[in-house]
């Protein structure tokens, strides 16, 4: 009876097996199917919406019709479901090609330094492979002396003297929170400058590449270090047109800084401007990045990142003997998302009650920003986590003269990659290419 039981089960057992095997060959190709279709319907179902480009009703109008052509649809890649893989994906599988920079540090007024690094128009064209970016700068050991020597003028004895007298066209790059020159995205948009002949010089943030000697570091609220660059590029290039690069939070100080000049009635010094991925809503943003995911993907990563950079900071202005607030170490260890980070440290160093006080200050959408003289291009995605859709004034931009909106239906932050394996440019890098060309050329 025994066996006849183990016989039954083991057949039982086979047979069972057998239509596993069977079900499981017929249901796989059914399930690839399936998510091919899916994959390819939500491809050219995306794909098919362009664009939309609103306002720039003033002589901005030219340039974007000229860029509409130029760059073409805009096709995201295939398996990018969304802002936030757009935003993961767009950094880490952004080349980084080899440029050459040399550096310069020119002195604020509340005795700080402001670093920047400039391309030759001279540069051969790159060579675009990933791997160590190359400078001419000084190495960190040789920094932070750089910095106490107060270094003022310039540092570039391989120029000919008479350059200043030369006209050309200068791209200013203003990096985003914890960006700089060596950020994948400002080497590709340095390169592509150099390609089409312009000089590049690129903003770096206090506390980024360099020691500080103040008790300062980046404020979105504050443009007082863009005015000094660009009165510093007319001073040593007299007859330059220079075109602004805003990146995310370098956006947001690049449009406060145009608002201000424009209420003043003051020459910004600019001959056109480009923003992308900038958030109009500091507000709206912050409550964005703190919903779930946002957090555990972008909002916590990026804390730790400004905890790490502000300690090394404090260590070397408290060597120096320059006081650090201790309420505001402890309260910055203790954060757990941006806006805790700028409770903490930003609000209080830039004189602000709280941060919700910071917040109305740097955002976007609670300046007449309809003002600005100055041609202003602004690229933004309908999923960026950063910068939700709900706080895109396009409303507003819709009636403005010089400021114009390129909204795409994805694309993240500083993501808008295109292709089955998106490596190298993508959409923003053909914008901002095209931009910059049509803005020198038709401007």
């Amino acid at each position: 009876m025994a066996d006849i039981l183990i016989r039954f089960m083991l057949s039982s057992s086979s047979h069972l097996s057998a239509m596993l095997t069977a079900t499981w060959k017929i249901l796989l190709p059914v399930c690839i199917t399936c998510n091919v279709v899916i994959l390819i319907s939500h491809y050219f179902a995306l794909g098919t919406r362009n664009p939309l480009i609103i306002g720039g009703r003033g002589k901005l109008r030219k340039v974007l019709e000229g860029l509409s052509i130029k760059v073409g649809s805009y096709h995201p890649t295939i398996w990018t479901f969304g802002g936030n893989l757009q935003t993961i994906f767009g950094d880490l599988l952004r080349s980084r090609p080899i440029v050459k920079y040399t550096a310069e540090d020119i002195e604020t007024p509340d005795g700080g330094i402001v670093r920047l690094d400039w391309t030759s128009c001279g540069d051969k064209e790159p060579t675009e492979e990933t791997g160590t970016v190359q400078t001419d700068i000084k190495k960190d050991s040789d920094r932070q002396q750089q910095a106490e020597d107060n270094i003022q003028g310039s540092k570039f004895e391989n120029e000919s003297q008479n350059i200043e007298n030369e006209s050309e066209n200068i791209v200013l790059i203003v990096p985003g929170l914890t960006g700089s020159s060596q950020s994948g995205y400002v080497l590709q948009f340095a390169e592509a400058a150099i390609c089409l002949g312009y000089r590049v010089v690129v903003l770096n943030h206090r506390g980024i590449t360099c020691v500080p000697v103040t008790y300062q570091f980046s404020c979105a609220a504050n443009s007082d270090d863009l005015e000094l660059v660009v009165k510093h590029i007319h001073q040593r290039y007299p007859k330059s047109r220079i075109c602004a690069v805003g990146i995310s939070l370098g956006g947001m100080i690049t449009t406060n800084y145009l608002v201000r000049m424009s209420l003043s009635n003051e020459n910004s010094g600019l001959h056109a401007a480009f923003v992308i991925s900038i958030p109009y809503d500091s507000f709206k943003a912050a409550d964005s990045l703190e919903k779930p995911v946002p957090c555990f993907l972008f909002n916590r990563f990026l804390t730790r990142k400004l905890q790490r950079l502000f300690v090394t900071n404090r260590n070397a202005l408290m060597s120096k003997g320059i006081y650090v607030p201790e309420e505001h170490a402890k309260d910055a260890a203790r954060a757990n998302t941006i806006r805790q980070f700028d409770a903490a440290v930003i609000a209080p160093m830039f004189g602000y009650k709280n941060v919700d006080h910071y917040y109305h200050a740097s955002s976007i959408v609670e300046k007449p920003f309809e003002c600005i003289k100055t041609p202003l291009l602004c690229l933004s995605a309908d999923d960026d986590p950063f910068s939700p859709p709900e706080q895109i004034p396009a409303q507003r931009i819709k009636n403005c003269d010089n400021v114009a909106l390129l909204l795409t239906h994805t694309g993240g932050h500083v993501g808008f990659l295109e292709g089955l394996l998106p490596v190298g440019r993508g959409y923003m890098d053909r914008v901002y290419k095209e931009f910059i060309k049509e803005a020198f050329d038709k401007l």
